[in-house]
């Protein structure tokens, strides 16, 4: 008898638990909804049916990467921006549009410390609008087919496009992504469908104890990854141990120093990023709209001393051969002192994208030698 009342106590118990962590939760909900924002939750990150995906418009969430949340706004046109606003297609100004990954987005980076909102503020006074249209995981086949997208189905007046050309973007140019039909991007590779996110996500959207359980897991995740993270014992790896763990042989990046990578998908991926860059070169030639290119080192490519790195060699000829200014941020990188010193002041910790430091510089550098216009509507030089 006592045992069957101690179990009537524990389910009456439970049940209130449960209830009430289920009405906290729709309070949440309309009061806080803040609690139920993180990186994993893909809010405002979204599938898009031409460009597979984008940022969703008119998005304030608190952005989430690594152990660095950030506050993320994005405007009209699903760009990441300064705040929510709305971007009037047709603009009298001088409007330089910037594209990339998840460098030129600036991931873990508020929108006005990242280069392009430094740039951004810093032209506008010259009568320059800047737009980022960059998002991470794009590659040349997203910088020509989402450009085309937005010149000819959104309808978007651009003066410039500037285009961060990163050095992974080569492994997904190969391996991550193509041109379906000419019209859409599709990914090349099959990921398993789980049967049960579904329900996990209503569970989770409603009750703050399991949304603070996916939050430790998610910490718990990302600290066992670090703590065991290990140098691959090959010859085209960098051993520094953990003062730079997470930032080194990375994948996507070792084509430009790793022989059998070149071999086995880097000379694909070039071919197939360059069929997509002479696309978007030849586009914007024949609309009258100027065109910029600039790559960048990796963590690993400054600790190899790779100056003349052949992402920087490639790009170099290709941007000579179509009459396009150059921007080479490996020897901006490099110039700023030992290897050591500059990943540890340039970069996030233990990450190989650049921290503000980092994107004062690029900015700098890119505003080098650059003619700015000095009323609207006119063309910078070279």
């Amino acid at each position: 008898m006592k045992r069957w009342q101690r179990l009537r106590t524990i389910l009456k118990v439970l049940v209130v638990f449960i209830v009430a962590d289920v009405l906290f939760a729709q309070a949440a909900w309309q009061w806080a909804p803040f609690v139920f924002e993180s990186e994993h939750r893909k809010k405002y990150r979204v599938p898009h049916p031409v460009y597979h995906h984008s940022f969703r418009p008119n998005s304030a969430v608190m952005a989430k990467w690594g152990g660095i949340y950030y506050p993320f706004y994005s405007n009209s046109l699903g760009f990441k921006d300064r705040a929510v606003r709305e971007v009037p297609l047709a603009s009298e100004k001088y409007r330089l549009v910037f594209i990339g990954d998840s460098f030129a987005e600036g991931q873990g980076i508020p929108y006005p410390e990242t280069f392009v909102g430094l740039i951004d503020e810093q032209l506008k006074s010259r009568g320059v609008e800047v737009l980022n249209a960059a998002v991470s995981s794009y590659s040349p086949v997203f910088y020509y087919l989402k450009t085309r997208h937005l010149l000819e189905t959104v309808k978007l007046d651009m003066d410039e496009v500037v285009v961060f050309m990163d050095v992974g973007d080569i492994y997904s140019e190969a391996n991550d992504y193509a041109l379906a039909d000419g019209k859409t991007i599709t990914k090349t590779y099959q990921v398993e469908k789980d049967p049960y996110k579904g329900l996990r996500v209503f569970l989770r959207d409603n009750s703050l104890v399991l949304t603070f359980l996916y939050r430790l897991r998610d910490a718990a995740i990302y600290w066992w990854g670090f703590l065991r993270h290990q140098v691959q014992p090959d010859e085209y790896s960098v051993d520094h141990g953990a003062r730079f763990a997470g930032m080194l042989n990375k994948l996507g990046g070792d084509w430009t120093y790793n022989p059998q990578a070149l071999s086995a998908w880097g000379k694909k991926g070039l071919k197939n990023a360059t069929t997509h860059m002479n696309l978007l070169h030849t586009m914007l030639s024949e609309k009258g709209i100027r065109m910029r290119l600039a790559v960048f080192p990796w963590p690993d490519h400054l600790l190899r001393k790779d100056r003349d790195s052949l992402q920087v060699r490639y790009w170099r000829e290709w941007s000579a051969e179509k009459g396009v200014p150059f921007i080479d941020l490996f020897d901006a990188f490099m110039s700023q002192g030992s290897a050591e010193e500059v990943i540890e002041t340039l970069f996030i910790p233990h990450d190989h994208h650049w921290n503000e430091a980092g994107h004062v510089l690029v900015a700098e550098k890119v505003m080098e030698g650059w003619s700015l216009p000095g009323t609207p509507g006119s063309l910078p030089g070279n």
